[in-house]
């Protein structure tokens, strides 16, 4: 029983509590329709008092639009108690109060003259005002007011506009016409103070949005008409095909140049500073960079088809500035820099060769290819074409993907632990693979299955490997080296999986390692150290110790031209294994030579947010920069294929463009959300892909620092990400366990 009565309890007091909302509800509803029908009475007789004052001076033009601002306001949302405080600041105006003492202490008893003047002089025929008294509300104020800029009222309240009196005050003509006028109309007494407001409230459509509304209308309705009037026709068919053939015709520029800003002399000089050309003297109307260049190759005596594109950096005169992006307006940045006469000064235009061939951004998801059954950890393209794409994973398998047809070409199974890193032969034709449980692998490309017997020796993880060169290949013979997190690197001869050289003597994990061009290992280790091997003897040579933090990076400056070796745009291969050594031995020389030296650069990235650009053979366990900017740890470097840039990508959630000459910083590509986990370059050294935990892909523009292209589309963290050596694709994996392709 006690139950059912405290259920009765609760459904009275619910009752209760229901009535005493809805009671206390209805009151509420009834306030604000008597509030709302006070407010519609008050607001015309506000309305008209706000608008004698301001013609009555009483207010200037920004204080009439801020308290006629308030009474819209007030009007809209029924505010009764704000259409009341406005008519309490209106009665304390009206009483004389000083609230703008410029006017009030001189204009009134001015104004009451003056209208004392007028009344005798050319009002006294007009009938019209024999009814106004010379009272305050009839001065007339509105010559003055029309000249201050501000919203005037009769533009948008419709009033019955009667005889003004400058009009009046003219001429004998417009006296007649206010006669003739009050002939019609002579109830109006007052002019302006009284029968001029009574159209406020005379229908729905009298309030300040819809009256200027119906202003514009009329304007922009009359401005259409006008221009349907004055728009010319179509053009014709027979037009359309002339302006064809005549774009197709050679024409006399000589009326389009330019205005003669003046002239400058300049000097040429390559990135070594020497001296490319003779001085010649060039007009700024004509300094345009594409001419600069077209200029240049044409003192070299180039044909046509050879013209190399050019990058210039202009070094102000009298300064140790330069400046890296060419202006667009070349005069005015000398003379922003304090060169005062530039005409008479010579600009040294420092010329960098670029890409004969341009690749186009990425711009669409090609293919997503399912398979991998855990993240993807690493990728890599052939260095042949961008047919082939190699993945490694945590479900301890490596993929070859081909990226045509967006399906998996090969499953290279064999590892017991997550792959961590893949690496394609510099001709293609192999594919290391190293893992989490200790040992390389080798796997032929052609048919997907393995290539000997996996390398043991490491006691833990394999985190990297990297191929010889191929120019330095012996016999066909060629070499792998491979870091381990047991702090050695292992050098392997690839034919017979012995190792040939143990590399020992870091004290921490081995977590990247390179093999560059003139022979020699470069290794970076947790024990905050970059070390250089000569890999022939097995000795050491350099031991970098400048960081204060582990090395999680490091980049040679001829990463592009070693891994793709005799490759190249043209698509030229040569016959015989020595052509094919001779032509990688010149794209290698090509790439890393400065001032007619062989200077194979390096930079490492750590957890100390820094850099440090290296130059073994000529600075030796000298940096030669250090590059700060990033405000957390530097995840990874990637040197640019012209070897000019270098980019980084932090956990600072940004990637940072350095000129890899002398370390300077360049540009800050901001955009991702999240840590930057990856960078690729394109082939032609002008765009550049980056990979980040926000699961998007972002290609930038190098010159500019501008974002080319936002390539969302994953569905988690983007852990690995490369751009084929032909240009043409970029592959990405990450946390979604999916391959992605992405084309233009």
């Amino acid at each position: 029983m006690g139950v059912p009565v405290v259920l009765a309890t609760l459904a009275a007091c619910g009752s209760l509590v229901t009535s005493v909302k809805s009671s206390w509800e209805l009151r509420r509803m009834i306030k604000r329709k008597q509030e709302s029908r006070e407010c519609d009475e008050e607001a015309p007789y506000v309305f008209r008092r706000l608008r004698r004052a301001y013609y009555d001076n009483l207010m200037s033009v920004t204080e009439y639009e801020i308290w006629y601002e308030k009474f819209l306001v007030a009007k809209v949302e029924k505010d009764l108690s704000g259409l009341r405080r406005i008519r309490a600041h209106l009665r304390i105006l009206e009483s004389g109060a000083p609230v703008t003492a410029h006017h009030r202490s001189r204009g009134i008893e001015q104004a009451k003259s003056e209208s004392k003047r007028r009344h005798s002089t050319s009002r006294g025929s007009d009938q019209s005002y024999v009814d106004s008294p010379p009272s305050r509300a009839s001065l007339d104020y509105r010559p003055d007011r029309r000249a201050t800029v501000g919203a005037r009222p009769e533009q948008f309240i419709r009033y019955n506009p009667g005889p003004t009196y400058s009009s009046r005050a003219s001429s004998s003509d417009a006296s007649s016409r206010g006669r003739s006028q009050n002939r019609s109309g002579r109830q109006e007494s007052r002019g302006r103070s009284e029968k001029r407001y009574d159209s406020y409230d005379s229908d729905d459509s009298s309030d300040y949005y819809s009256e200027k509304r119906r202003y514009r209308g009329r304007s922009t309705s009359r401005t259409f008409r006008l221009n349907m009037a004055t728009s010319a026709p179509p053009p014709s068919k027979r037009q359309k095909r002339e302006d064809v053939e005549r774009t197709t015709i050679q024409q006399d520029v000589a009326p389009l140049l330019a205005t003669n800003l003046g002239s400058f002399k300049a000097n040429f000089v390559d990135s070594d500073g020497n001296q490319m050309a003779d001085v010649i003297e060039i007009n700024f109307a004509d300094a345009t960079e594409k001419n600069v260049s077209t200029l240049l190759n044409t003192m070299l005596e180039r044909d046509r088809e050879d013209f190399t594109p050019y990058r210039f950096r202009i070094h102000i005169p009298g300064k140790d500035v330069i400046i890296d992006q060419y202006p667009t307006d070349l005069l005015g940045l000398l003379q922003k820099h304090g060169v005062t006469n530039p005409f008479e000064t010579t600009i040294t235009l420092s010329a960098e060769p670029q890409a004969v061939f341009k690749v186009h951004a990425v711009s669409r998801l090609a293919h997503r290819i399912p398979g991998h059954g855990q993240p993807i950890l690493s990728c890599q393209f052939s260095p042949i074409n961008s047919s082939r794409l190699a993945t490694g994973s945590g479900d301890n398998t490596a993929r070859i993907w081909d990226t045509n047809s967006g399906t998996p070409k090969y499953t290279l199974k064999g590892h017991t632990g997550w792959v961590l890193g893949v690496n394609w032969s510099p001709d293609g034709k192999q594919l290391a693979t190293c893992s989490m449980d200790k040992t390389v692998r080798i796997w032929d490309a052609e048919t997907g299955k393995p290539f000997g017997q996996d390398f043991k020796g490491h006691a833990k993880w394999v985190l990297g490997v990297a191929w010889e060169p191929y120019h330095l290949w012996r016999d066909g013979t060629p070499r792998l080296a491979s870091a381990s997190k047991d702090g050695t690197c292992r050098i392997w001869l690839v034919n017979s999986g012995r190792t040939e050289h143990v590399l020992s003597g870091h004290k921490g994990s081995v977590s990247c390692v390179r093999w560059g061009g003139a022979g020699m290992v470069y290794t970076g280790s947790h024990d905050k150290s970059v070390r250089v091997w000569d890999a022939s003897k097995g000795t050491l040579v350099h031991n970098f110790t400048a960081h204060g933090h582990w090395i999680n990076h490091i980049a040679l400056s001829s990463d592009h031209a070693l891994r793709t070796a005799y490759f190249d745009h043209t698509g030229e291969v040569p016959a015989t294994e020595e052509g094919k050594r001779v032509k990688a031995r010149e794209r290698f020389e090509k790439a890393v030579k400065i001032q007619d030296k062989i200077a194979e650069r390096l930079v490492s990235a750590s957890d100390d947010f820094t850099m440090y650009l290296w130059d073994p053979t000529n600075n030796g366990n000298k940096p030669v920069a250090r590059l700060l900017g990033h405000q957390n740890k530097v995840n990874q470097v990637q040197f640019s294929p012209d070897g000019t840039l270098i980019a980084s990508a932090g956990w600072d959630n940004s990637t940072k463009l350095w000129n890899a000459r002398d370390g300077k910083f360049l540009k800050n590509l901001r955009g991702h959300v999240a840590p930057v986990y990856q960078c690729a370059w394109s082939a032609d050294s002008r765009l550049l892909v980056t990979g980040s935990k926000d699961c998007t892909l972002k290609v930038w523009n190098a010159r500019s620092g501008s974002l080319a292209m936002d390539l969302p589309g994953h569905e988690d963290e983007v852990y690995a990400v490369d751009w084929a050596a032909d240009g043409k694709m970029v592959g990405s994996g990450g946390k979604d366990k999916a391959v992605r392709t992405w084309r233009n």
